[in-house]
């Protein structure tokens, strides 16, 4: 099992489904697996306990999941809310996508 395959399990991203999931319920997702919250884009990074002493653990959790994404700590900082870090890393998979066009 390749990381974001250990990740998906581990969180129970379910990708069974022919259907891919978006870059936001991937976030919400992978977010919700680490704090054992229900996970909503409006709320702040704050709110969900993505606090500094998180935000590695968080960083590499989505890098794992969204292979090819890169995301840094300054990135996961300048964002304030769970659905701005889903944008961000959204705007990322779509320059991914143009470049491997």
């Amino acid at each position: 099992m390749d990381g974001a395959g250990y990740v998906d399990f581990f969180f129970g991203i379910d990708h069974s489904a022919d259907v891919e999931l978006s870059t936001l319920d991937v976030v919400l997702q992978t977010i919700s697996g680490l704090t054992g919250q229900i996970t909503e884009p409006e709320m702040t990074l704050a709110e969900v306990g993505l606090a500094s002493v998180a935000a590695p653990v968080i960083i590499s959790l989505l890098s794992n999941s969204l292979p090819g994404i890169t995301i840094r700590l300054p990135d996961l900082v300048a964002t304030d809310t769970v659905g701005e870090l889903a944008d961000l890393l959204e705007m990322r998979r779509q320059e991914l996508n143009m470049c491997a066009i």
